[in-house]
């Protein structure tokens, strides 16, 4: 059985990366889950023609009796970096579906996005499978897939670009959900969930801005820069709800002092430089002060009868 990391769903930048959003605008993720054993994924593979060429090498040996091919445009990493944006397809992409063994994930595929009607294609040749369509917008859903192999085509409209766009996502997620749950128990499937990256980011969006992360191991090691909290337990709960075990926390409690604590914050560093300085130029103020030799005679008044005269 191969196994393969999900990311961190995403993605994939397992320690997040300081690079600006900016400069990833025209990516988006890709997810493959199955209750089939894959060739092992490249994590390397974060071009197009790169995830293209696996998915050829891949997928002539038809490891599954249905696969669901799904197309959501305009859509970034980001977007699937809460726990809440996209449940069900985060759960099968940690494998916390018992049912999922193979996992491959890209957070931000660049150069171009994975074709899905190239991908329905070399299925329908190889592997002689019949493609079934899905209405979206009538949520028609087949009831049952009676030839295999079986490609299940579920399109997508592009998520809108204001604030209902994570509620679509939801909805979106649900909808692929529900079709999963109606396959027969004794089929292996594949999900092959394909992205575009979406057209515009509002300059002035909060969901850019360096960042209240609701974040958890969705990540994949690719170079996302979300949004970053400032606080250790923000960072802390989902990460602990998603990749820890109960004992985490006992765990933690049981490092040594100076792992688990910070005695040295840059601003306590930069004050202890400068109150030393302040000492070294005391010191030697004082050094300076005392080396002085002055007698004590300097301050007494002259009474010889010399002196009195010169005084007048």
């Amino acid at each position: 059985m191969h196994s393969f990391s999900g990311l961190g769903l995403l993605v994939v930048l397992s320690s997040i990366a300081t690079t600006s959003v900016s400069a990833f605008k025209d990516t988006s993720p890709f997810f493959l889950f199955s209750t089939s054993n894959f060739l092992p994924f490249n994590h390397h593979l974060t071009s197009s023609s790169s995830v293209q060429s696996y998915l050829s090498s891949t997928l002539p040996a038809c490891p599954s009796d249905i696969y669901i091919l799904v197309s959501q445009p305009g859509v970034h990493a980001s977007d699937y970096i809460t726990r809440k944006s996209a449940p069900r397809l985060r759960e099968r992409v940690l494998r916390k579906d018992s049912a999922v063994v193979s996992v491959a994930a890209v957070g931000e595929v660049a150069s171009g996005v994975v074709d899905a009607d190239e991908v329905r294609a070399l299925l329908e040749e190889k592997c002689g499978a019949e493609t079934v369509v899905v209405d979206v917008e009538a949520s028609s859903i087949p009831k049952s897939f009676e030839k295999q192999p079986t490609v299940v085509r579920v399109d997508f409209a592009s998520l809108p670009a204001d604030k209902s766009r994570a509620q679509q996502l939801v909805d979106n997620d649900a909808f692929l959900g529900t079709i999963i749950d109606l396959l027969p128990s004794s089929k292996d499937y594949t999900v092959i969930y394909t992205t575009s990256p979406r057209d515009s980011f509002p300059e002035t969006s909060d969901e850019y801005l360096p960042y209240d992360m609701d974040s958890d191991a969705y990540q994949n090691p690719v170079r996302v820069d979300m949004k970053r909290d400032v606080s250790d337990a923000t960072v802390r709960a989902d990460d602990d709800d998603d990749g820890k075990d109960e004992g985490g926390e006992k765990q933690r409690n049981n490092l040594p002092l100076f792992e688990k604590y910070q005695f040295l914050s840059p601003g306590i560093f930069m004050g202890l430089i400068a109150g030393l300085l302040f000492i070294l130029i005391l010191y030697f103020g004082i050094s300076a002060l005392g080396s002085l030799k002055v007698s004590y005679a300097a301050f007494e008044k002259d009474t010889a009868p010399n002196a009195a005269k010169k005084q007048q």
